[in-house]
């Protein structure tokens, strides 16, 4: 809806392939192919200007160098699913990966947070 050309939906559970495929058609998206497994088995080639992950930082944390290397300059990640206590961690790999923190949000325990690769 908001100018995506082409979306890959990915999760790490293959239990919840339904449920992107749901969003998907509720949402109205044209483009689209989910899938079960890991960014590493996308080709090198693969590019996203968005990447969203809503998953815990010892889910992500192993695969965020291949994310950083699919993203452009200007792409924009969004992580969730963080513990609070974890936020010093992930702006430390901002920093070292260079991005620029947009938005960050607590709510609670969980802590959430968006920015753009330099």
């Amino acid at each position: 809806r908001l100018g995506a050309g082409h979306l890959e939906l990915c999760d790490i559970d293959p239990d919840a392939i339904p449920c992107l495929e749901e969003n998907a058609e509720l949402n109205a998206i044209q483009d689209w192919n989910a899938w079960a497994g890991s960014v590493e088995i996308l080709p090198s080639t693969a590019r996203f200007d968005l990447v969203i992950a809503n998953m815990l930082r010892t889910e992500f944390f192993p695969m965020r160098d291949r994310v950083l290397e699919m993203m452009p300059v200007g792409g924009r990640l969004v992580l969730s699913g963080y513990l609070a206590q974890e936020r010093g961690q992930v702006l430390d790999w901002f920093a070292s990966a260079g991005i620029d923190l947009e938005v960050e949000e607590t709510e609670g325990d969980w802590w959430a947070a968006a920015g753009r690769r330099k």
